[in-house]
């Protein structure tokens, strides 16, 4: 009962198991696709070089336009606009936003990545799921002599094995394709983004300069001599050995008189 249970259950998933190859096929033709669209709208358009940006920076107080005539994505052109378009943000939220919209363009990237690589690991399993089901019916019509049973079974094995190898190893090369490209616009990106925060910092501290009001201290007045307090001197001791003031001729003679 158990065994023609589980045979049951096996022989089910024939059907689904080719309706899911068949479909995984179509998304795999839809994914090279879009690989090759973005050779004409991305990867055909990005020529970003740091340095030259840098240079514009440096020299062009316009920052927008420095940035929209870049050779960025048009996306992270916006991005990078986005930063130097709050003239009133602090250093601290201008690092906050910067740091967001890195992560957002990274998880665009590795949500496109994602796809391809689920499906190069589960094209096989798939695939080879789709082998072995209709082998059991082929061994026992090779006990029966069923030759044309035995025939349709190792054809529905041998052509979900293709089916399966080759959806899983065209979405490999798409993934690795992806990851090279992906690898070098995050890396361009991060480098433009540094250097466009930094020119926005640079506008902070200007502006955090002139809000400074500048405070002027008054000299002190100096004291005059007369107008200084007299210097007290402390009586002498009777056993002070300090000599006594001479007395004057005029008190001499009184005393012989």
């Amino acid at each position: 009962m158990l065994v023609e249970t589980m045979h049951t259950m096996a022989s089910s998933l024939q059907i689904p198991v080719i309706i899911l190859l068949i479909a995984l096929v179509v998304v795999v033709v839809a994914i090279v696709g879009t690989l090759i669209a973005e050779v004409f709208t991305e990867r055909r358009y990005f020529k970003l070089s740091i340095p030259d940006l840098i240079d514009d920076l440096q020299g062009n107080p316009d920052t927008e336009g420095v940035i929209s005539g870049s050779g960025m994505l048009g996306r992270q052109k916006q991005a990078l606009i986005e930063i130097v378009s709050h003239p009133d943000a602090t250093k601290g939220e201008l690092e906050s936003m910067s740091v967001e919209l890195v992560a957002e363009e990274q998880s665009r990237f590795d949500n496109r990545v994602r796809v391809t690589d689920f499906i190069a690991k589960a094209a096989p399993l798939i695939g080879l799921m789709g082998t072995l089901i209709p082998l059991g019916p082929g061994i026992i019509a090779i006990g029966s002599g069923d030759v044309e049973i035995l025939s349709q079974s190792l054809l529905i094995a041998f052509d979900t094995t293709i089916l399966g190898l080759i959806v899983a190893a065209v979405s490999l090369l798409v993934s690795t394709i992806r990851k090279a490209w992906y690898n070098k616009y995050m890396a361009a990106y991060e480098a433009a983004t540094e250097c466009v925060l930094e020119k926005a910092c640079e506008r902070v501290d200007a502006r955090m300069a002139d809000d400074v009001v500048p405070v002027i201290v008054e000299p002190t007045p100096m004291v005059e001599q007369s107008e200084r307090a007299p210097v007290l001197q402390a009586p002498a001791s009777p056993n002070s050995t300090m000599p006594l003031p001479a007395a004057s001729a005029s008190e001499v003679d009184d005393d012989q008189a």
